[in-house]
C-alpha cells in the first residue's frame, strides 16, 4: 500500500525536473562512437524520465521509435539498423551521437523489500532450505540516501458492540519532512486508513485526522496533491476558498515577472450561506441548511465564517462560539449573548453526497512597469457529474422529470408516498402512515396521519424541507410528522431530485499604482459566469450567462499643506460596480451587511448598480474623519441613498481617552414591495484608561468605557401621507457603562451594565415594545501561564410592555454563568 501511494511523486518530480532542466543537477550529457553495426547503448544511469532524452547525431535530432527505442527503466538504447542509410551516412565512419536526459532526483534501487531469502541447509534431513529473513528497517531502506525526517506509526484494533459485529481495524501513518535533492523539498502525511470523523470545532485551530498530502518545494515552484486548500485572493469577484482532494502547483517565472497557479480536483463540498436572527436567551444550537434546504448537513471543518451583527467571530470554547460539524449546529458562548435583535450570518461548506463533483481552477499574473501595473487572470470550473451520483440512483423516470424541470428546484420533484401494503401474518400494516380524506374550503384534501401498526398503516411516506409557510406539514420527532393545514408547516409529502450543475468563472483585473505611497491608483475588473442549474435540461439555458464590472479610483496624499493647514493623510475613492441579475460569483462578493447598509428588504435577484465616493482625512497621527456617500440601483424598482460620517481619536501612547462615533443616513424606495424608508442608525463608544506606576500594558491600570448605540427606521408606503408606519418600522437605543480593574496581583476584574430600550409599530404609530437590563460581572486571573482560569455571571431582565402584548407585563430574566480553570493548550 505504502509504495502504491509513494508512486504519486513520480508526476510532481516530473514537472520539477521540467521546471529546472536549465540548472538541474540531474541533467545528464553523453557522448558516444557509434558505427554502422552499432545497435545498443548502455546509459550509465537507469530510470530515465520518460519523454526527456534528446539525441543528436551529425547536428540532426533523431526521431524516437522510428530511428531509436529507449527503455527507460534500463537506460538502454536501441538504435535502428537503417539510421546510416536513412541520413546518408558513410558507413566506413565513427560518428559522435549526443544524448541529453534527464533522471530523477533520487536514486530509485532496483528492488525493495523487508525480507532478505537466504538458503540454508538443514542439519537435520542436509537439504537446502530457503528462508525469509527481515532485513533492516524497511522505512530507512526506502528512503536511504536522502536527508529525510520520517516518523510514523502502525496500529492494530478490534472494535465490537452490543449492537454491531466485531470487526478488525488497522492503519498506516507516515510523515516525511526533508530534502530530496539540494534545491526540492518534501513535506508528506501519508496514511492508507480512511474515518469520516471530523475534529471537533470547540477550539481555534482544528486537528485534522485524516489529512493526507505530498508537497514538494523547490526555488521557484510548489506541488502539492492529496488534501488541499485552494484560496484565491485579492479580487472583488472571484474571490473564493475550498478544501478538495487533488493536485496544485505554483510557480514563478521571469524572475518574479508573474507566478501561475493551477489546481484540479475532486470537490469535497459545496458552498452555502445562511442568514438569521437570534431568540432571546438562547445560545444554540442554531441548525444550518444547505443551498436546498437540507437539514442535518456534515459541515466541512474549518470552512465556516461565523458573523455577529457584522462582526467575525473566533470559533473555541473560550472564545465566541462552538460547532458541531457533524450536524451542522452553531451555538455562541456566554460571550455572546444573544437576543431576537442579533444577527447572524454563517458562510460554510458541507458535502451534499449527490453528484460527483470536480473544480479546474487557474491563476496567472503579471507584474509589469516596475510592479507599478498589475494584470490577472483567473477561472473557476465547477462540474457536477450526472452520470455519477453518489447517496442515491436516478431512474428513467427521475431522468424525465429533471428534463422538463428546467431550472426550477420545485418542478424536479416526485411523490414520496408509497404504498407498501399489509403483513400478511398479522394483518398490520407495513407503514408509517395511514391516507384519510379531509375537506378543507370545500377541497378535498389527502392527508397522510402517523399511525403505525395500525391495519390501514399501508404507506410509506417521505417527507421534504420545503421551507417556512410553503409546507402543510411540521416535524414531530425523525419519524411522525402531522398535517397543520395548508401553507402551515415546512415539510411536504414530496422528494426533491437533485439538480446537477456547472458552473464556470472567468475573471480578469488590472490594477495600476503610481508608487509605492499609492498615491494614485486604478482598479478595474470584470468578470463573465455561466451558470447551467440543470444539465438534465435545455430548458431556460438561455439566461445562462452573467457579467459584472468593478472599478475604483484612488488618490492619496500623506504630510502636505492644505489651504495652509498641515495634514497628516488624505485619501479619496471613488467606485463603481454593475453586476448583472444572471451574474452567479464564486462565493460573497458584498460586504456581510451590504443588505443592512443599503436598506435592502426583499430578496428579490435583480441587476444591481452601485456608485460609491469616500473620504479619509487624518489631520494627525491619533485623528482620522471619514465620509461616505453611495447609491444603489436595483433593477428597476429599487433606489437607495446612504450618507456617513464617521470620527476617529486614538493613540495608546498618549494619555488621552479615545473617542469613536459613527452616524449613517439611509433612504430607500423599493416600489417592488411599495415602500419608502427612512433609516438613521449612530454608533458612540469614548474610553479611557489610567496606568498605576508607569505608562506599560503589564502595569496596574484602570479603564472606564461608555457606549452608545440608537437607530430609528420608518416604512411607510409609498405616496401614503403621515406617519402611518409599517412592518419592519422600530427604533431602540443602548447605553452600556463599563468599568474595568487590569493586572491587579493577576487579576482582571470587569463589570458592564447595560439598558436599552426599544420601540414597534402599533397602529401605525411607534409604542414602547420592551425594556431590557444587562449587568456583567467577571474575574480573570493570569498568575500562571500554562492556567486559565476566569469566572463570569450576566444577568439580563426584559420587561416587555402592556400595552403593545395586550396583556400583564411580561419579565424575561435570563442568567448566564460561565466559569472554567483548565491548562493552556
Amino acid at each position: 500500500m505504502l509504495i502504491k501511494k509513494f508512486i504519486i511523486l513520480l508526476p510532481l518530480l516530473f514537472l520539477s525536473t521540467c521546471l529546472y532542466s536549465q540548472q538541474n543537477p540531474n541533467y545528464k550529457t553523453i557522448v558516444t562512437q557509434i558505427g554502422n553495426r552499432d545497435t545498443l547503448i548502455t546509459l550509465p544511469e537507469k530510470f530515465i524520465i520518460p519523454f526527456s532524452e534528446i539525441l543528436t547525431l551529425q547536428n540532426k535530432v533523431l526521431t524516437p521509435v522510428s530511428d531509436y527505442k529507449l527503455d527507460h527503466r534500463q537506460g538502454i538504447i536501441t538504435l535502428s539498423k537503417d539510421l546510416f542509410s536513412k541520413y546518408q551516412l558513410d558507413t566506413f565512419q565513427i560518428y559522435s551521437l549526443k544524448t541529453d536526459y534527464d533522471i530523477f532526483p533520487y536514486d530509485i534501487k532496483e528492488e525493495y523489500s523487508n525480507f532478505e531469502i537466504i538458503t540454508e541447509r538443514d542439519t537435520v534431513t542436509g537439504d537446502s532450505i530457503m528462508i525469509a529473513t527481515q532485513t533492516k528497517d524497511f522505512m530507512g531502506s526506502l528512503f536511504e540516501g536522502t536527508d529525510l525526517q520520517k516518523s510514523g506509526s502502525l496500529f492494530r484494533g478490534v472494535t465490537i458492540g452490543s449492537n454491531r459485529d466485531l470487526s478488525l481495524n488497522s492503519g498506516f501513518r507516515l510523515q516525511l519532512n526533508g530534502k530530496l535533492t539540494s534545491d526540492i523539498e518534501i513535506n508528506a502525511a501519508l496514511t492508507d486508513e480512511s474515518t469520516p470523523i471530523q475534529p471537533e470545532g470547540n477550539t481555534q485551530k482544528l486537528q485534522e485526522l485524516d489529512n493526507v498530502f505530498i508537497e514538494l518545494k523547490g526555488q521557484d515552484f510548489t506541488g502539492t496533491i492529496g488534501d488541499i486548500k485552494i484560496d484565491f485572493l485579492n479580487t472583488e469577484f472571484s474571490n473564493f476558498s475550498r478544501k478538495i482532494q487533488g493536485a496544485k502547483g505554483y510557480g514563478v517565472y521571469g524572475n518574479g515577472l508573474g507566478n501561475i497557479l493551477l489546481s484540479g480536483a475532486v470537490q469535497r463540498g459545496k458552498y452555502n450561506t445562511n442568514s438569521f436572527n437570534g431568540r432571546d436567551g438562547i445560545q444554540g444550537p442554531y441548525y444550518l441548511i444547505g443551498n436546498d434546504n437540507e437539514i442535518n448537513i456534515l459541515v466541512l471543518s474549518g470552512t465556516e465564517k461565523v458573523y455577529l451583527d457584522g462582526i467575525e467571530m473566533i470559533r473555541g470554547e473560550q472564545a465566541d462560539y462552538i460547532i458541531d460539524y457533524g450536524i451542522g449546529t452553531i451555538t455562541f458562548t456566554n460571550r455572546r449573548i444573544i437576543t431576537s435583535a442579533s444577527r447572524v450570518i454563517v458562510d460554510f461548506e458541507y458535502t451534499d453526497r449527490k453528484y460527483s463533483r470536480t473544480l479546474i481552477t487557474g491563476a496567472n499574473n503579471l507584474n509589469l512597469l516596475n510592479n507599478k501595473l498589475r494584470v490577472g487572470f483567473s477561472y473557476v470550473n465547477e462540474n457536477d457529474n450526472e452520470d455519477k451520483t453518489i447517496d442515491f440512483t436516478l431512474t428513467d423516470a427521475d431522468k424525465e422529470i429533471l428534463s422538463q424541470a428546467g431550472d426550477d428546484r420545485f418542478k424536479a420533484i416526485k411523490s414520496g408516498v408509497q404504498f407498501v401494503g399489509r403483513d400478511t401474518a398479522t394483518g398490520l400494516g407495513k407503514g408509517l402512515y395511514i391516507k384519510s380524506d379531509t375537506l378543507i374550503n370545500s377541497e378535498n384534501i389527502t392527508v397522510y396521519k402517523y399511525l403505525p401498526n395500525d391495519t390501514n398503516a399501508v404507506y410509506q411516506v417521505t417527507f421534504s424541507f420545503v421551507g417556512q409557510g410553503k409546507g402543510n406539514y411540521l416535524q414531530k420527532s425523525s419519524l411522525e410528522y402531522n398535517f397543520n393545514g395548508l401553507a402551515q408547516g415546512n415539510f411536504d409529502t414530496i422528494v426533491f431530485i437533485p439538480l446537477p450543475n456547472a458552473y464556470q468563472i472567468g475573471d480578469i483585473k488590472v490594477k495600476y499604482e503610481s508608487s509605492p505611497r499609492r498615491e494614485f491608483t486604478l482598479d478595474l475588473e470584470t468578470a463573465v459566469s455561466t451558470l447551467d442549474a440543470n444539465k438534465f435540461s435545455d430548458v431556460d439555458d438561455n439566461n445562462n450567462s452573467g457579467l459584472a464590472f468593478f472599478g475604483v479610483l484612488g488618490l492619496s496624499k500623506q504630510n502636505f499643506n492644505f489651504l495652509g493647514a498641515k495634514l497628516n493623510s488624505l485619501e479619496l475613492k471613488l467606485k463603481s460596480k454593475i453586476v448583472n441579475k444572471i451574474f452567479a460569483p464564486v462565493e460573497r462578493y458584498n460586504p456581510v451587511e451590504f443588505y443592512r447598509q443599503y436598506d435592502i428588504q426583499d430578496s428579490n435577484k435583480l441587476t444591481e448598480d452601485l456608485r460609491e465616493a469616500s473620504l479619509i482625512v487624518s489631520p494627525v497621527e491619533y485623528v482620522r474623519l471619514n465620509a461616505q456617500f453611495g447609491q444603489l440601483l436595483r433593477g428597476d424598482g429599487f433606489d437607495a441613498l446612504r450618507s456617513s460620517a464617521e470620527f476617529i481619536m486614538r493613540d495608546e501612547t498618549k494619555d488621552i481617552p479615545d473617542v469613536l462615533y459613527n452616524i449613517e443616513f439611509i433612504k430607500s424606495d423599493n416600489t417592488y414591495i411599495n415602500i419608502n424608508s427612512n433609516w438613521l442608525r449612530q454608533f458612540a463608544t469614548a474610553g479611557y484608561k489610567k496606568y498605576f506606576g508607569g505608562f506599560s500594558f503589564d502595569n496596574p491600570n484602570m479603564e472606564f468605557r461608555l457606549d452608545f448605540i440608537q437607530e430609528n427606521r420608518r416604512n411607510k408606503v409609498q405616496g401614503l401621507t403621515g406617519d402611518s408606519l409599517q412592518s419592519g418600522s422600530f427604533s431602540f437605543y443602548e447605553v452600556k457603562p463599563k468599568l474595568i480593574l487590569n493586572n491587579l496581583f493577576d487579576v482582571n476584574l470587569y463589570t458592564e451594565f447595560g439598558l436599552r430600550k426599544d420601540n414597534l409599530p402599533v397602529n401605525g404609530v411607534l409604542q414602547k415594545e420592551s425594556q431590557t437590563f444587562t449587568q456583567t460581572y467577571g474575574l480573570r486571573y493570569s498568575g500562571v501561564q500554562w492556567i486559565s482560569t476566569f469566572l463570569e455571571l450576566t444577568h439580563r431582565k426584559k420587561i416587555l410592555t402592556t400595552r403593545l402584548f395586550r396583556k400583564p407585563t411580561l419579565i424575561i430574566i435570563h442568567y448566564l454563568l460561565t466559569g472554567r480553570r483548565g491548562l493552556i493548550r
